[in-house]
């Protein structure tokens, strides 16, 4: 119970005030014409911790038990973390659409972005909220669960999480790529091509499930990294490409309950299944029609505007 209340309520909070939503508006106040490209290489340094965490946490697993483990993670919070956002971590400057105008051309009537409310009511809202459920349906199952999998397979337990950490270390490559090819290129079509390899890497685990070899596992390591890197800063993209910027905050934390719910869905399913059929096979299963979900959602999305109206002066 007290890992439950500590890992599960209070570590969610702490993670939900300090990571994508907050990072993902920051970064759009500061780049909103290279928001892609920028997101990308920010959100590389997820990659960075994956790559290092995972392995690290497994030493520390096996020479000091999963209790100081936790304790030396949460003293690495306490003296670079916290300081470190109270030095580096700045708000955006006001964009001069924050500023109140009174020229005459501002009389003129013109489209407004939707809000919230209005936001709602509206169709790409509740496409996107799709996309962004299976699509953490898919993701999260897998990087909950890859290690797991693994050592059940056959792999020993330190090449498991070099694997784990191998997607951590192609993704930091992959997201700044994928950044960059969704402000160049297009934010659908990169957001496609990374699903449809992170839908590769749920082969490869069947794949490995039939004949466990190392080299296949690296494989799948890299293969998942770029796959998921291609996901993670693209759909922010997408959301602002939707619903414009004025009130990008809001509408973005809104449909990211949905990328929550489905990352811990999708993680509790597989462990689920895997409680009652003894394998993931039926997991993976659902993880493929979620992929495939994700990517004709994400294309459906249109661009959303309100009725035109009158502006203040």
């Amino acid at each position: 119970m007290h890992l439950y209340l500590a890992f599960g309520i209070l570590t969610s909070l702490g993670v939900t005030a300090t990571a994508l939503v907050p990072s993902v508006v920051l970064i759009r106040g500061w780049f909103p014409r290279q928001f892609g490209t920028a997101l990308g290489v920010a959100s590389a340094g997820i990659g960075v911790g994956i790559f290092t965490v995972i392995p690290l946490c497994q030493v520390m697993i096996d020479a000091i038990g999963w209790r100081w483990a936790f304790r030396m993670l949460g003293i690495v919070i306490a003296v670079w973390t916290i300081p470190a956002a109270f030095k580096l971590v700045h708000d955006p400057p006001a964009s001069p659409g924050d500023e109140r105008r009174s020229s005459a051309s501002e009389t003129r009537r013109r489209p407004e972005e939707p809000t919230l409310a209005t936001a709602l009511a509206q169709r790409s809202f509740w496409v996107l909220a799709i996309a962004q459920f299976f699509g953490n349906f898919v993701c999260q199952m897998l990087l909950v669960h890859q290690v797991a999998f693994l050592v059940d397979h056959g792999i020993p337990v330190m090449i498991a999480a070099s694997a784990g950490g191998l997607v951590g270390l192609s993704s930091v490559f992959a997201k700044v790529a994928s950044g960059w090819a969704a402000d160049v290129i297009g934010r659908r079509s990169t957001f496609t091509t990374g699903m449809v390899v992170v839908l590769l890497s749920v082969g490869l685990l069947e794949l490995i499930a039939l004949s466990p070899h190392s080299e296949i596992v690296y494989v799948y390591g890299v293969l998942m990294g770029i796959g998921y890197a291609a996901t993670v800063p693209i759909m922010p993209t997408v959301i602002s490409d939707v619903f414009g910027q004025a009130r990008f905050g809001a509408i973005f934390g809104a449909l990211h309950l949905a990328n929550a719910v489905g990352g811990a869905v999708g993680a509790w399913l597989a462990g689920a299944v895997f409680d009652m059929t003894g394998s993931y096979a039926v997991a993976f299963v659902a993880a493929v029609i979620a992929g495939v979900l994700t990517i004709g959602a994400v294309w459906m999305a249109q661009p959303a505007r309100v009725a035109e109206a009158p502006a203040q002066p």
